[in-house]
C-alpha cells in the first residue's frame, strides 16, 4: 500500500514538474516572441538605429563640455569611463523597448510593422537616417530664402512634425543639454546653475519656439525631393492610431531615460572634474561676482561668436535659425541676459 501511495505521488510531482517546467517554456517563448516583434517594429521604424546613435551623441557632448576644463589625463581617463557606463551602446534602446514591452500588444504591433514595411515608409525611413551638413542646410537655406515652400508643402511638414512629435524630443534634449552645461560648467556655483535654470523658466516659449522651427527646416531639407501625394500619404501612416499610440510610448520612454542620464552624467562629471581639473587662481572672478573689463572683452567676444545667423521664414510669423559655432558652455553663463545664455548654450 505505501509502495503504491509512493508510486503515484511520484508520478503526481513528476507530472507537476513537467507542467511547471512547460509553464515556463511557454512563458519564455512567449517572451521571446514579444521581444522580437519590438524589435522588429523598432527596426522598420528606424527608431532602433537613432536610438543606438543617439547614445553617442550624448556621450560624446557632455565629454566635450568636461574638456573645456582641460581635465588632466587620468581625469580624461575616469570621464571616459564614466560616460561609457552612463551612455552605454543600448541604455535609450534598452528603456524604450522595456516601456514597449510593459504596454504590449500584438495585434497593435504588428499593424505598425506593416504599415512601416511599405516601401514609401522605407523610403522616408532612410532619408530620416541622412544627418545633414552644415553646407547641405546653408545651401538650402539660401535656396528656400529665394524660392519659398510652398504653402502645402509647409502645411505637411508641420504635420508630419507633430505626428511624428519630432519638436518635442529636440525641445527636451536642448532644455536638458542647457540644464547639463550648467551642472558642469558651474561647478560649486548654485548661483550659475540657478541664473541658467530662471533663464529657461524664463525664455520656455521662445526655446520650444525655436526647437519647433529649428526641426522644420531639417524636415523640409530631407523631405526637399518628395512629392506632395508622398507626403500626404505618409502623414497618413504617421497619423495612425496605432502609430501615434506606439510613438507616445517611445517618446515617454525617450524622454524619461534621456533626463535621468543627462542629469546622472553631468553631476558625475563635475566631481571628476572638481579634482582633476586645474583650480581657478585667486584672480578668477569669484561664484556671481561682477566681471573685470577685460573679462567682460572676452563675454563680448563669444556673444559674437553665438550671433544667430539669418532667420529662414518657412511661414508668416515663424522662422528658423542656423546653430552657431561651437563655443565654451562656461561662457554661456557670464553673458548678460537670460535670452543671451539660452541662446548660447542652445548652441
Amino acid at each position: 500500500m505505501k509502495t503504491t501511495l509512493a508510486i503515484i505521488l511520484a508520478m503526481f510531482m513528476s507530472a507537476a514538474t513537467a507542467a511547471e517546467n512547460a509553464g515556463s517554456t511557454n512563458a519564455l517563448n512567449a517572451s521571446t516572441k514579444q521581444d522580437q516583434l519590438i524589435n522588429q517594429m523598432l527596426t522598420v521604424s528606424g527608431m532602433k538605429r537613432s536610438l543606438q546613435e543617439l547614445s553617442m551623441q550624448m556621450a560624446g557632448g557632455l565629454m566635450q563640455a568636461a574638456m573645456q576644463a582641460k581635465p588632466s589625463e587620468n581625469g580624461q581617463q575616469k570621464l571616459i569611463k564614466l560616460l561609457e557606463r552612463t551612455f552605454e551602446p543600448d541604455i535609450f534602446l534598452g528603456h524604450v523597448s522595456t516601456e514597449l514591452k510593459k504596454n504590449y500588444n500584438e495585434q497593435r504591433y504588428m499593424n505598425v510593422v506593416q504599415l512601416l514595411s511599405a516601401p514609401l515608409a522605407q523610403r522616408m525611413v532612410d532619408l530620416e537616417a541622412h544627418d545633414p551638413t552644415p553646407e547641405e542646410l546653408q545651401a538650402f537655406y539660401a535656396q528656400i530664402t529665394k524660392t519659398p515652400l510652398s504653402p502645402a508643402r509647409i502645411s505637411l511638414i508641420q504635420q508630419l512634425d507633430d505626428a511624428m512629435q519630432a519638436s518635442v524630443f529636440v525641445d527636451r534634449i536642448t532644455i536638458t543639454t542647457i540644464t547639463a552645461g550648467a551642472l558642469i560648467s558651474g561647478g560649486d556655483c548654485s548661483k550659475a546653475r540657478a541664473r541658467v535654470k530662471r533663464a529657461i523658466a524664463e525664455n520656455r516659449s521662445d526655446i520650444e519656439k525655436a526647437s519647433r522651427s529649428s526641426t522644420q527646416i531639417v524636415l523640409s531639407f530631407l523631405y526637399r525631393d518628395v512629392s506632395i501625394a508622398d507626403l500626404k500619404a505618409y502623414l497618413k501612416m504617421s497619423k495612425n492610431i496605432d502609430s501615434k499610440w506606439v510613438m507616445d510610448i517611445a517618446t515617454a520612454a525617450l524622454v524619461e531615460q534621456l533626463e535621468m542620464s543627462m542629469e546622472q552624467g553631468s553631476r558625475a562629471i563635475a566631481k571628476i572634474l572638481k579634482t582633476h581639473a586645474p583650480k581657478k587662481t585667486m584672480f578668477a572672478p569669484k561664484c556671481g561676482q561682477s566681471l573685470s573689463p577685460d573679462q567682460d572683452d572676452d563675454v563680448s567676444a563669444s556673444k559674437k561668436r553665438v550671433t544667430r545667423a539669418p532667420g529662414v521664414r518657412l511661414h508668416s510669423g515663424k522662422a528658423g535659425t542656423l546653430p552657431g559655432p561651437e563655443i565654451d558652455l562656461r561662457a554661456c553663463l557670464d553673458l548678460a541676459t537670460p535670452a543671451e545664455t539660452i541662446a548660447c548654450a542652445e548652441r
